[in-house]
């Protein structure tokens, strides 16, 4: 049992690495990777689990609501992924990380658009800056996934 939490950890990190680094590089979050995040919770699935996983994905909704309204706005490998993360580690886990990521996210963006405006000759408007959400995200996700195994 041990060495299957350590195996679906191990994943897990490696998923949301593999995802930061594709979203860095190309703005894209490829669906095998997705599929790849979502396996992470087949490994040590249970009955008892088996609920929050499924309410987990259900996370993603609004964001799809969301890229539904502002097309440019997010991808949808970025909603793919928030669904299979929540499918790996749960309802709580990946409601939270996604508010911390999505926290981190802005603020990476407020700082930016800051020093743009002081130090760039024409600055991007804070409107227009393509933030990949992947690796903002993943700082979340993996916050509270340790937080979750250590309680």
């Amino acid at each position: 049992m041990l060495a299957d939490a350590a195996f679906q950890t191990a994943w897990f990190f490696c998923a949301l690495a593999l995802a930061s680094v594709s979203d860095l590089r190309s703005h894209h979050i490829p669906n095998s990777i997705c599929i790849l995040t979502a396996a992470a919770g087949l490994i040590a699935i249970s009955p008892a689990r088996f609920i929050g996983q499924i309410l987990g994905s259900v996370v993603a909704l609004p964001f799809l609501g969301m890229a539904i309204l502002f097309r440019d706005r997010m991808g949808g490998g970025d909603i793919k992924f928030i669904a299979a993360v929540g499918f790996a580690i749960g309802l709580f886990p990946t409601l939270w990380g996604v508010i911390l990521g999505m926290l981190v996210a802005i603020s990476y963006a407020v700082v930016r658009a800051s020093i743009e405006k002081h130090c760039a000759a024409t600055p991007t408007p804070i409107d227009q800056i393509a933030i990949p959400l992947a690796p903002f995200l993943s700082i979340g996700f993996a916050t509270f996934y340790i937080l979750e195994v250590l309680t």
